[in-house]
């Protein structure tokens, strides 16, 4: 038999790890209550967090770029094969032109972030289409008669009271002789475009 000494301090050490063994239950508790309402359901990943999801604001206008953007460059080039396919001096000469369209032949002038090759890769393939042997397209270090200059100019005006801004564009375009510099066609285009918030095209 153990000591009587012995016997109460097994005793009241018993009766401590039971009260330590109650109050653990009581913070578990405690806890388990203040984070119910703060639990995230599993994502797709099982990693506890849940995918993104953007929401438009409700009334606010979509973006829109000020500057020239695909569906503008095709009207433009649209534009341009029709009016060189009417012109005596390219699409009706009585024998085919040899042209020259590249875009180092072009250049820009104000903030207009226009990638060159865009609009002058199309217009060469929508030309040659077009075409249909009545202009023949070579490189510029070919002997040619003809070559393309393009300018693009643009203007940008802004509202500081509203955010608006508003940008001018003026592209413009000549067919020249390579000998004498003599201007056989050309061309020019607008616009204008407003927008509260300018998302650019790179």
């Amino acid at each position: 038999m153990l000591p009587q000494s012995s016997a109460r301090a097994c005793s009241a050490c018993s009766g401590s790890e039971r009260r330590l063994a109650g109050l653990k239950t009581a913070i578990a508790g405690l806890l388990v209550g203040l984070t119910a309402g703060c639990v995230t359901a599993p994502g797709p990943s099982g990693d506890g967090l849940r995918p993104g999801v953007y929401s438009d604001t409700p009334g606010a206008p979509k973006p829109q770029t000020i500057g020239i953007d695909p569906a503008d460059l095709v009207t433009i080039t649209d534009r341009m094969v029709k009016e060189m396919m009417e012109s005596p001096r390219l699409g009706k000469a009585t024998s085919p032109p040899r042209v020259v369209i590249d875009s180092a032949f072009f250049r820009l002038e104000g903030p207009q972030p226009l990638n060159k090759g865009l609009l002058v890769d199309r217009l060469r393939i929508e030309l040659m289409r077009a075409a249909k042997d009545r202009m023949i397209f070579v490189h510029r270090d070919a002997v040619a008669e003809y070559y393309l200059v393009g300018t693009l100019k643009a203007m940008t005006m802004a509202n500081p009271s509203t955010g608006q801004r508003s940008r001018y564009h003026q592209l413009t375009f000549e067919m020249q002789d390579f000998i004498n510099k003599e201007v056989v066609w050309s061309g020019m285009y607008e616009t204008t475009k407003t927008s509260v918030e300018d998302v650019i095209y790179r």
